[in-house]
């Protein structure tokens, strides 16, 4: 990440939005199973929602910092949120209320982004004049 880089031509951030999309289509779906009932609408699913979007949120407060020390503190975050959306998508599976391939898939993006944000943190907090 590049202290002009605009979070919307990151990769990372792009990845996000994608994963947010199939949450949000996760918690609108009816078929082929009832997915999440009324009384988990403020409660599991909320909270899904929350955690994908905070890893794009944070991704694009990275790029709006100057010290790579802050980008990646944010960073960070982002990478607990990945974590956090996938165990939500975990337990939604397990209580029922999500489709095993659907989840899984889902399960497996926020995976993915993690470890691509792991490798963009790491490079943030390498010393400046390692970087390439």
């Amino acid at each position: 990440m590049t202290l002009t880089e605009d979070f919307r031509s990151c990769d990372e951030y792009q990845r996000a939005r994608s994963l947010i999309a199939g949450v949000y289509a996760l918690l609108a779906a009816r078929r082929p199973l009832p997915t999440f009932p009324p009384d988990e609408r403020f409660a599991l699913a909320l909270q899904l929602r929350k955690a994908s979007i905070s890893i794009a949120a944070n991704i694009a407060e990275a790029t709006g910092r100057s010290l790579p020390v802050d980008q990646a503190r944010f960073i960070d975050i982002a990478c607990g949120s990945a974590a956090e959306t996938e165990s939500l998508l975990e337990l939604a599976q397990d209580l029922g209320y999500a489709d095993p391939a659907t989840a899984g898939r889902l399960m497996q993006q926020a995976r993915s982004l993690a470890r691509r944000l792991a490798v963009r943190r790491a490079d943030l907090r390498r010393p400046f004049r390692s970087r390439a």
